[in-house]
């Protein structure tokens, strides 16, 4: 069976005979909660049906010629193709949203859609678990990972991985990473981790952390946020900060939330720290610190316990500038001691000079007179 349709990617997909068992659904012929997808079927005996998809499972489907009508129960070895119909329309408008960034309205939008339609989850590249998707995306993206955990355990969260295309499999796995992350499961995300991370062997032991392997950025800033949170949790704080300052100077611009989120994390860890009071260094890190964001991702804002320190360390600068005035000043210092000893030098050598010429002038007088 084959199922044609067009996913947020705008990529066509075309789905093979090969499913993944969700459990054995018992038929029952009658109405089903869920809304029903209206759809083209071809079959494998060459005929054509258009009806509605009230229910599926791995092994049949709940075919009804009017949405609300008896459902009746079909092998989906018979079905060779399978068209949702109203995919563009259901899925348009949470789309736009996505695609523009309004996450609040994309979340609310695939959330009705991907509950709605939970009756055609188990049917490979079906339209309600790319909607899930997206919702729990959306809500990534806003911040609210604790809702991520109960979404993953729907019918259609649960087969996003198996009846979707391989990219959206890695991403559930990330997802499963914020849950764990937002329900303080820190033994899953410590066991997550070490898929994504250089395995520490040989000279990489010497290494205070782990190096994360060759990924694209927006997954590698989403692990170094989860690795700096796990970090803060085992009170390794040097190695949360290096990772939050990985997450937001990658992420700004692309997830402002994610951003907001790694800075503050990081401005908590740097004005707790005792050396704060004590070395200049510190001060003025956290001064870069607060003036970053509040002028950046803050929009102007920042927190009150962070904005006497908001403003531009401006002591380095001068420090750099007195640096080049002395390196500069001992340069010609050098330069004039060169030049000095060089002209000395050539005085010396012409004073020598003139004294030998001298001296063979007085000696030929003498050896004329010998002969």
């Amino acid at each position: 069976m084959k199922v044609m349709r067009t996913g947020l990617l705008g990529v066509a997909a075309k789905a093979g005979v090969a499913l993944v068992a969700l459990g054995v659904w018992s038929m029952s012929g009658g109405q089903v909660d869920a809304a029903a997808a209206k759809v083209t079927m071809m079959k494998t005996d060459g005929n054509r049906e258009t009806g509605f998809i009230q229910d599926s499972n791995n092994k049949q489907i709940l075919f009804a010629y009017t949405a609300q009508g008896k459902g009746t129960a079909i092998n989906r070895t018979a079905v060779k193709t399978i068209f949702f119909q109203e995919e563009s329309s259901l899925m348009g408008r949470g789309r736009q949203a996505f695609t523009q960034g309004v996450y609040d309205a994309a979340a609310k939008i695939f959330g009705k859609v991907a509950t709605d339609y939970e009756g055609i989850s188990a049917l490979k590249d079906n339209f309600a678990s790319e909607a899930r998707f997206f919702q729990m995306e959306s809500l990534r993206r806003l911040g609210k990972y604790e809702e991520l955990g109960a979404l993953l355990a729907t019918k259609s969260g649960k087969s996003i991985s198996t009846t979707q295309d391989k990219l959206f499999a890695e991403k559930v796995q990330l997802m499963k990473m914020w849950a764990a992350f937002s329900a303080n499961q820190w033994d899953v995300v410590k066991a997550g981790l070490k898929f994504y991370e250089v395995p520490q062997v040989g000279d990489a032991k010497m290494l205070p952390a782990p190096v994360f392997k060759k990924m694209p950025k927006p997954i590698m800033i989403q692990l170094s946020f989860i690795r700096g949170k796990m970090y803060e949790q085992e009170k390794k704080q040097g190695l949360a900060l290096e990772d939050y300052y990985r997450a937001f100077t990658i992420t700004y611009g692309n997830s402002p939330a994610l951003a907001n989120e790694a800075m503050l994390a990081a401005l908590a860890i740097e004005a707790a720290d005792p050396k704060l009071k004590e070395l200049k260094g510190k001060l003025w890190q956290m001064q870069g610190l607060a003036y970053y964001y509040k002028n950046g991702v803050g929009g102007g804002e920042i927190p009150a316990e962070y904005a006497a320190y908001a403003v531009l360390p401006d002591i380095p600068v001068v420090q750099a500038a007195e640096v080049k005035k002395e390196e500069k000043e001992k340069k010609e210092g050098e330069d004039a001691a060169k030049t000095a000893n060089a002209v000395a030098d050539k005085k010396a050598a012409d004073e020598k000079k003139a004294k030998e010429a001298g001296s063979k002038k007085e000696d030929k007088p003498k050896e004329k007179k010998a002969k």
